[in-house]
């Protein structure tokens, strides 16, 4: 990664604004159980102001069947301004609403 590791945001973070530098680099991570079919994806963000450098899923430290992981996804602000990101948490082949969302306010400073 580039920059500097600002901060790393997990599920405490919904709804939270975070103040990142432009430059900056920062981590959002969730846990995220693949066995039961449930992914979390990103929908929209502004991506001028802040850009994906990464998004990867990390095994539980332990191998086990049905063993939870995470979900991380590595960003660098580029640019001024303030943006959401927003992630939802669902399975791919249905149709309906998320189980579960996430929103991430970023507001980035020059």
């Amino acid at each position: 990664m580039d920059g500097k590791l600002a901060k790393r945001y997990g599920e405490d973070a919904d709804g939270s604004v975070a103040r990142i530098g432009v430059g900056e680099t920062f981590d959002v991570r969730l846990p995220e159980n693949r066995s039961t079919g449930y992914r979390w994806a990103h929908t929209d963000w502004d991506q001028a102001i802040v850009q994906l450098t990464s998004d990867e899923f990390i095994p539980a430290p332990i191998e086990r069947v049905g063993a939870n992981g995470e979900h991380a996804w590595h960003f660098t602000a580029r640019a001024a301004g303030e943006t959401a990101l927003r992630l939802g948490y669902a399975r791919g082949w249905e149709s309906r609403a998320p189980a579960k969302t996430f929103t991430l306010h970023v507001a980035v400073s020059g």
